[in-house]
This record gives C-alpha cells, structure tokens and sequence, in this order.
C-alpha cells in the first residue's frame, strides 16, 4: 500500500486503523446478510414459539443437574446456568454475523441490533405468550452472547484486514 502523507489510517500505531478499514466487503457482506436474516427468522421461530422452549429437555437437564450433584460436583452448576448459557450461545452467531454484514466500524450498530432483537422478544413473551417467561436475565444473557459475537466477528474483519495487507506488500527479501 503506497504512503500517502497525512493519512492516519496507514499508521497503525493509531487506535482508529483498524476501525476506518474494516469496511465489509460486498464478497462478505451479501452472503452475511443472507446468512444473519436466516438466523434472526429461526431466532423468531424460537423466540416466538407458544410453549417454553425447553418443554421436553428440561427433566433430562434435570436429571443431569442432580446427577452432577450427586456425584460431587458444584452446587453453582444449576438448571439456570445451563439455561443462562444457552441464552448466550443463541446470540453468538447473530452478532457475528450482525458485524460481518455492518462491518467493523457499525459494531455498535450490530451489538444493538441483538439487544433490540432479544428485548423484543421478551417483551412479545410478556404481552401475548401466557406459557412463556419473559426474563430480564435472558435479556442481559442474549445481550452478552451478543457482544462475544460481535467481538468475534470484528477480529475476523480484523484479521482479514491484516491478510488483506500481507498480500498487497510486496516481499522483501
């Protein structure tokens, strides 16, 4: 990459390099998209189903817990830890995919895509879904898988900005 006097975004002793060239590239961006609009519709599925979501798994979960505890393990390793956790993992894939279709300088943009998504869903839950329990916690959980996600994919773009460079230097010897 030739030098251009003045231009902050060539130094990457400056903390905004990797923000003003993590723009997302339409090879990225439309197979993102596609991906991220797939995934949000199955997060509405399970969002928006009438019934708990783990109706059916919650007596083996159950049973593992007091398995666990019978054999000596921790009491913090509870029914809500696994639940809070699977509340995490859910959102993981939504902000990568969130950033990788915004690109690295709309992080924001797509971390507040996933708490706007899972606050919605919760607030559905409590106005129209009597078997469902909406929950503040699953809010934060959702909103952490988020930002982990997000995180993820903005060192993705991170690392493609790097190869990116790698390959346009030429070799020295």
């Amino acid at each position: 990459m030739p030098e251009v006097p003045g231009n902050r975004a060539q130094d990457r002793s400056e903390p905004c390099f990797y923000a003003e060239t993590m723009s997302t590239d339409a090879s990225l961006r439309g197979p993102a998209l596609i991906v991220l609009a797939a995934y949000t519709i199955g997060l509405a599925v399970i969002g928006f189903l009438p019934v708990p979501v783990d109706r059916e798994v919650s007596p083996w979960i159950y049973t593992i817990v007091k398995a666990v505890h019978a054999g000596g393990g921790p009491a913090w390793f509870t029914y809500g830890l696994i639940e809070f956790s699977a509340n995490v993992a859910l959102f993981v894939p939504f902000g990568v995919f969130a950033v990788l279709a915004t690109g690295g300088r709309r992080w924001w943009l797509a971390l507040g895509a996933g708490v706007a998504a899972s606050a919605t869903i919760e607030l559905v839950q409590w106005l129209s879904l009597p078997e469902r329990v909406p929950s503040a916690l699953d809010v934060l959980a959702n909103s952490v898988g988020g930002l982990l996600g997000v995180s993820f994919g903005y060192v993705v773009l991170a690392l493609r900005v790097e190869d990116g460079d790698r390959r346009q230097e030429p070799l020295r010897p």
